[in-house]
Formats: C-alpha cells, sequence, structure tokens
C-alpha cells in the first residue's frame, strides 16, 4: 500500500527521496522560468471526441426536428400533366369497319379508276392500306370516287376517295399516296 504524505510532511519526503541533492539558484531559475512562460501561453486544450459527437448529434437533432415542423405549402388545384407523341396517333379511328378482314380481300375497286380482282394483289393493296394510311385533314378530301373492298364472306368497306385522300363512313380522313400509286399498277 501507498502511504498518503501530508502537506506539511512533504519537504521531508523529498529530502529523503532525493538523498540531500539541491538545486541551485540556476537550476531553481530555470524551473520558475519553465513554469511562468507554461502557464502564460497555455497549450491548445485538446478536443474530447466523445463530447464533439453528442454536440454534432445534438445540433443534427435539432435541425431535423425543425424541418419537420415546417409544413410545405398545400396546392389548391391538382397538378394535371399534358402529355402527347408525334406523329400518328393511336386515338385515330380504325381504318376499316368492324367485322371487316383486310387480310382476306378479293376485290378492289375505285369507281371510275378501275379494279385489281387477284386476291394476292387486293391483300397487298390492303396491307398496304392498313400498315402506310396516316390520319389527315379532311378539308382536303374533294370529291373523286368511291374506293370498295370486298372480302371473302362479302363484307363491303367503302371509302370517299380522292388520291391521296380517303374518308371512311365515321368520318375520319387519312392519306396514302403509296396505296394509290400501286393500285394505278395493279387496276385492270
Amino acid at each position: 500500500m501507498m502511504n498518503v504524505i501530508k502537506p506539511e510532511e512533504l519537504r521531508q519526503a523529498t529530502e529523503y527521496t532525493l538523498h540531500g541533492l539541491t538545486a541551485d539558484d540556476s537550476l531553481k531559475f530555470r524551473i520558475l522560468e519553465k513554469a511562468a512562460s507554461s502557464s502564460a501561453s497555455p497549450g491548445r486544450a485538446s478536443l474530447h471526441p466523445v463530447p464533439v459527437l453528442c454536440s454534432v448529434l445534438a445540433v443534427l437533432l435539432i435541425a431535423v426536428l425543425g424541418l419537420n415542423s415546417l409544413h410545405p405549402a398545400s396546392s389548391v388545384e391538382p397538378v394535371m400533366f399534358n402529355s402527347f407523341s408525334a406523329g400518328y396517333s393511336d386515338s385515330a379511328l380504325p381504318l376499316f369497319p368492324d367485322g371487316f378482314n383486310p387480310d382476306a380481300v378479293v376485290c378492289v375497286e375505285l369507281s371510275g379508276f378501275g379494279r385489281v380482282s387477284d386476291s394476292g394483289q387486293c391483300n397487298a393493296l390492303s396491307g398496304i392500306l392498313a400498315s402506310r394510311a396516316v390520319p389527315a385533314d379532311s378539308g382536303n378530301l374533294s370529291s373523286g370516287g368511291i374506293l370498295s373492298f370486298t372480302d371473302q364472306s362479302g363484307n363491303t368497306a367503302a371509302f370517299d376517295a380522292s388520291a391521296p385522300y380517303l374518308s371512311g363512313e365515321n368520318g375520319q380522313c387519312w392519306r396514302c399516296p403509296e396505296f394509290f400509286t400501286m393500285f394505278e399498277q395493279l387496276s385492270e
């Protein structure tokens, strides 16, 4: 065990420990000078990581609580986005009426211009019209003739036609110059 020395006994304990060694005046002066300079300019206090970390966490917690108390502005009306795609619109009405089979056409006729009755050529014409016709403005259609397609079942699809435009019974207008070019080449 270690004995505790009282302040009154300190001088006697140091003399016993140092065995009579004493400091001369120059050593005493250096000790006092060093003690005076160290107390005049204290060293940089070291930061302890635990208190610093706790302080940072406390600031972040206060910031989060402050931000959560803010309420965003409520909008009066819901936001509506308007989008559209360029080119062909899927909202256009179908070219051929329901119940008509454009893959089984046996006769294509344009009144006053000719007729195609070969089933392979008829299917090619209806295929071009079905795949390449694009919706158009009905103001471009002038009176021309009646374009009719007849399938194997005897169903007929009729259009008002004036190259390169055609219009169905539903009022929808299409443009297909490729169809009219091929029809002229194949018609009798």
